[in-house]
């Protein structure tokens, strides 16, 4: 269902022969009615793509191809660009890099380190499938840490 139909129904269901009272509090207002159903929608977009990553990476886990790994590139793209969009991925992460000094680290520079990673393994035909199922999981929790 989208929004106008839902904001349709919900119109349809108030009561006309009651005056505008100018503000009956038990009710949601109109644009708490329309926050919930773009969270709502939005989260169902995320819930989509974040299945299409998980179909890419069984795929990927199991025939180990460079199509495969494309696909499944495309699919955690599209996932962050709506993640993004809504507004849900803007925490950053402080850490420290090799000598001791505070760094910054960003979701999106993880994330792609581990998409090379998972490149590397393919480019270099090695059959540990271990490994490669291990960063699938870590992109995997990340997706999920970032998104909760």
């Amino acid at each position: 269902m989208r929004v106008d139909q839902t904001l349709t129904q919900w119109w349809r269901d108030q009561p006309a022969s009651r005056p505008f009272s100018g503000g009956d509090l038990s009710r949601p207002s109109f644009g708490q009615v329309f926050d919930a159903q773009i969270r709502r929608i939005g989260r169902e977009e995320l819930d989509e793509s974040f299945e299409r990553i998980e179909e890419a990476a069984a795929v990927l886990s199991e025939r180990m191809r460079l199509e495969d790994l494309q696909r499944y590139k495309e699919a955690l793209k599209e996932f962050l660009e709506r993640a993004m969009r809504l507004g849900l991925i803007v925490r950053e992460e402080t850490g420290r890099d090799r000598r001791g000094r505070p760094q910054l680290l960003k979701l999106l520079a993880i994330l792609d380190e581990r998409v090379l990673e998972i490149a590397d393994v393919l480019r270099e035909a090695e059959k540990d499938r271990i490994r490669l199922l291990a960063l699938i999981g870590e992109i995997r929790g990340l997706l999920i840490q970032a998104t909760a």
